[in-house]
């Protein structure tokens, strides 16, 4: 499938590395060693000598020891290893930008109250290759994120690798940028048919997405897209994919009809804990709405990846949202002038899909029907604690977009609680 132009604010996938100071320890594939002179014995806790330190637990990791010393580790995924004078993350950043592929250029900026937005400077960042990505890499000492909300962009997954704990009680939105949908997760697109384009596929990457709705008019059918196959897995640290578009009915111009970026990336790996107590939200996008004159809706983008692992703790809070859900797919438009609804980005649960256009009584979009009282189909709902919807088949105009499916939730440490569940459920690998 070619290139498509994407949402306005893409956001690149993340990875934050945060390992706490310890002795010789790794967390599958996440190795710890000393460096220096010292007591190889000798405990650490958040970069600091004494405290509790941790011991080795062979369940979680093998363990290797050099002479005393600081600590450095070689987080999962990356091929690079910590820097122990790296700087802590200010806690009121509110964005960090990834750079686009023409100008590759990591940006980390902060919101302090009260003052102009700045760019950081001074701060340790790369560009590594690591397998089938090229993923940008922030190294800090440890992160407490408070800003009133963290949003993360730009056309790379992202690496924050940090000595010390990593705690969230702020939002931090991960969306999707250019890396996070070029996989092979895509949504077939929907069949061109006068009046009557076929709805996008959905995107798939943990889970398949759904198909688009059969568009139907005067006699003419646009089959919808279907979706493509399930992906990736927990060492490939990219995002979800984005949906198909819309078949073109006798009109079509972007961004109606287009389908939903996929969610993006994010790793956090601590030797300290990994604590989240508000909202880290890697959701697909809505499919667009149809063109107006039976054109197909777009299918809604599939859900990103998290993994937090960590060398002690990894908890998320009883009120947290940990969550990577498909978005819902836009609704085709009917043979008037209007477009289609689009479907929304996924939350907590799947996007909401678009509803049918002329819509008396919409009811329930059904995975692959048409709701009640709608002309054109409606969009179907992206993949939350449910399956993803197939989109609406018209009963005259397009049909609507597919709901994207999920995307992948890894957690991993020496305890892991979680207070709410993840949505789609967590694997620990």
């Amino acid at each position: 499938m070619g290139l498509r132009a994407r949402r306005g604010s893409v956001v690149a996938s993340v990875a934050l590395l945060s390992l706490a100071i310890a002795p010789s320890l790794a967390v599958s594939g996440c190795t710890i060693r000393r460096i220096g002179s010292g007591p190889a014995d000798q405990e650490f806790e958040n970069g600091r000598d004494g405290g509790g330190g941790l011991g080795p637990d062979a369940s979680i990791m093998p363990t290797t020891t050099s002479d005393g010393g600081a600590f450095v580790f070689s987080p999962s995924h990356l091929g690079v290893q910590s820097d122990p004078n790296a700087k802590d993350l200010l806690t009121t950043v509110c964005q960090i930008n990834t750079g686009r592929r023409d100008s590759p250029r990591i940006v980390v900026v902060d919101c302090p109250p009260g003052q102009p937005p700045h760019d950081l400077t001074g701060l340790h960042t790369a560009y590594v290759d690591a397998g089938k990505v090229k993923i940008a890499v922030l190294w800090i000492a440890s992160w407490r994120a408070t800003s009133p909300n963290v949003a993360i962009f730009g056309d790379f997954p992202l690496a924050i690798v940090a000595q010390g704990d990593v705690v969230i009680n702020t939002v931090v939105d991960v969306s999707a940028g250019e890396a996070s949908s070029s996989y092979e997760g895509e949504g077939r697109d929907g069949a061109d048919a006068s009046n009557a384009g076929g709805g996008g596929g959905g995107g798939s990457f943990g889970t398949l997405g759904a198909a688009g709705g059969t568009g139907t008019s005067g006699g003419k059918i646009g089959a919808g897209g279907a979706p493509d196959k399930v992906y990736g897995g927990p060492d490939l640290v990219v995002g979800g994919s984005e949906g198909g578009s819309g078949g073109k009915g006798s009109s079509g111009a972007y961004p109606c009809g287009k389908g939903g970026s996929g969610g993006g990336a994010l790793q956090i790996s601590a030797g300290g804990s990994v604590t989240v107590s508000s909202t880290v939200n890697a959701g697909g996008w809505g499919g667009f709405g149809g063109c107006p004159g039976g054109s197909g809706g777009g299918g809604g983008g599939s859900g990103g990846y998290l993994f937090f692992e960590a060398l002690r703790d990894v908890t998320t809070g009883p009120t947290s949202t940990v969550a990577a859900n498909g978005g819902g797919g836009g609704a085709g438009s009917s043979l008037g002038s209007e477009q289609g609804a689009n479907g929304q980005r996924a939350g907590a649960l799947g996007g909401v899909a678009g509803g049918a256009s002329l819509i008396l009584d919409a009811g329930v979009p059904l995975d692959g029907a048409a709701p009640t009282g709608g002309a054109s189909g409606a969009g179907g709902n992206g993949a939350g604690p449910a399956s993803p919807l197939g989109g609406g088949s018209a009963i005259s105009g397009g049909g609507g977009g597919g709901g994207g499916g999920a995307g992948r939730i890894y957690l991993r440490g020496k305890n892991v609680t979680v207070g709410t569940p993840t949505s789609p459920p967590h694997v620990r690998p």
